[in-house]
């Protein structure tokens, strides 16, 4: 059996790889340091052993958009508690306005009562009037003699017991 022949470049080629796998091989296994070799040569550079990594303007941008993200949800999340309060709130309100609306209504139909009967003791006799003001309550009676005309307010309290003339004049006094 014969051999074809070979080149001799190739054969050195080879050789050369064969090298060069063995010194990168044995540098992957730990037994030979070839960077420290190779960084003497002038035309390989030395890499750094802990190279610094830079962080590209996008990803800094990136970074403070997220932090800004996140400040603004929690500024949400902090609106949305003031904002269900203030429901809270205003609900609480509109129920002490219907309160006050429906304390007003009966406070102008008592009013409107009051007036009426002060139409009909205007057209009565003080002798008449003050015997129903005895079966009535001070408050009731001075509400009804504020807005009688103040002849006919003098013409009952005459007629009336003196004690009691006496406090509904007091009392008349003080409003």
């Amino acid at each position: 059996m014969s051999f074809p022949k070979v080149p001799i470049s190739v054969i050195i080629v080879c050789i050369i790889f064969a090298i060069l796998g063995g010194l990168w091989g044995a540098q992957a296994a730990g037994v030979l340091d070839i960077k420290g070799f190779l960084g003497k040569l002038p035309f390989i550079e030395e890499t750094e052993e802990n190279p610094q990594i830079e962080i590209s303007p996008l990803e800094e941008e990136n970074k403070k958009l997220q932090e800004e993200i996140t400040e603004l949800k929690l500024q949400l999340s902090e609106a949305n508690q003031s904002l269900k309060s203030y429901v809270t709130e205003i609900g609480e309100l509109n129920k002490q306005i219907e309160l006050l609306q429906n304390e007003n209504m009966k406070l102008k139909t008592q009013d409107e009562n009051i007036n009426n009967f002060v139409s009909y003791y205007q057209e009565m006799k003080p002798k008449e009037i003050v015997p129903i003001f005895e079966n009535l309550d001070d408050e009731m009676v001075l509400k009804i003699m504020v807005r009688l005309e103040s002849n006919h307010v003098a013409k009952i309290l005459a007629e009336m017991e003196p004690m009691r003339a006496a406090k509904l004049t007091k009392n008349l006094t003080d409003l």
